[in-house]
């Protein structure tokens, strides 16, 4: 087996380069038009995409970056269909907050009808928790008084 010439290598390396650029040449180079569509349809994608953060902070009270990143690795209209479908985290804030109250109302009203009794003088009725009915001085604020008959409530006496 023979060694090839140096020179041989040098040739077939200046032929590949001049087959290459002869190659790259033909190659179409986009037109000023062309490159103008494409950086104004990247931007109407950016702007779309900026528009989507800005509903998802303002409408859905999401985090805006997060959802522009989103709508740039996916479509904007994709992202929008992911924010349809995620709504709002304060929904069920609300809805939690509703049960909340609900709760709170009933542990109120469920104190206030533990706490209800009538004064055995002229059966008006008053609450011992809430004091509803009853009023008491300002110097003995211990003290229960009817407010309707103006008489002490015994307490020891009502729980027998």
């Amino acid at each position: 087996m023979s060694k090839s010439p140096k020179w041989q290598s040098y040739v077939f390396l200046i032929t590949f380069i001049v087959i290459l650029a002869s190659q790259i040449s033909r190659l179409a180079w986009p037109s000023a038009q062309e490159t103008l569509t494409r950086v104004f349809l990247v931007s109407i994608y950016f702007a779309l995409c900026l528009l989507v953060g800005l509903a998802a902070g303002r409408t859905f009270h999401r985090s805006f970056a997060g959802w522009t990143v989103l709508a740039l690795f996916f479509t904007p209209f994709t992202a929008v269909i992911f924010l349809v479908v995620a709504g709002s985290p304060l929904t069920a804030y609300d809805q939690v907050c509703k049960d909340r109250d609900v709760e709170t109302k009933a542990a109120i009203a469920d104190e206030e009808y533990q706490g209800e009794h009538v004064c055995p003088l002229c059966g008006n009725s008053f609450n011992l928790v809430t004091h509803r009915g009853l009023h008491s001085p300002d110097d003995e604020p211990w003290r229960l008084i009817c407010e309707q008959c103006d008489r002490e409530i015994d307490v020891d006496a009502l729980d027998e």
